[in-house]
């Protein structure tokens, strides 16, 4: 720890490359997101079609 405190490119250095990290693990937890909430909204479509197809009722 002393060392990255010693000189300031050193810690710049360190910051940019945990940033980059940072970005590409970020990245892939929104690719994730985007296929989990476009899952969430083809169920919630098919749940809705699936309903008044059948002509249940959803809300009351």
């Amino acid at each position: 720890m002393n060392r990255i405190r010693e000189s300031g490119q050193n810690t710049y250095d360190e910051m940019v490359v945990d940033l980059y990290f940072l970005g590409k693990a970020i990245a892939k937890k929104q690719g994730l997101l985007l296929i989990s909430s476009g899952i969430f909204l083809i169920g919630i479509i098919a749940t809705i079609a699936y309903s008044l197809i059948k002509g249940t009722v959803i809300l009351n």
